[in-house]
């Protein structure tokens, strides 16, 4: 079986498995707790060990040196939702998803 194959599908089973964790625990013990979980960097961690895998040492770098913007633009959508979502639930999600597709 082909390499690449075999890093895609564990790359997709580590996100997934990492995605679902963090929605177990938010339901089962605190959403504060869950969300502290998924905003941990090891997300970007994951990303990158698979990128390196997949990909040469300058693919990797390149994909480094973005995360930082990346992490910003998330700011942006956290603080449209914190802004937005005084109305209701959907309000601050579809406004804040829109800046963040503004700035992506």
């Amino acid at each position: 079986m082909d390499p690449f194959i075999i890093k895609l599908f564990l790359s997709l089973v580590v996100g997934s498995t990492w995605v679902v964790l963090s929605t177990v625990v938010a339901e089962k013990i605190s959403g504060k707790i869950g969300g502290l979980i998924l905003g941990l960097p090891s997300t970007a961690a994951i990303s990158i060990l698979f990128i390196g895998l997949t990909q040469d040492l300058p693919h990797t770098m390149a994909a480094i040196a973005i995360v930082p913007f990346s992490s910003g633009v998330y700011c942006f959508f956290y603080i449209a939702y914190l802004l937005f979502s005084k109305k209701d639930f959907w309000t601050g999600f579809l406004g804040s998803l829109a800046v963040w597709f503004f700035f992506a």
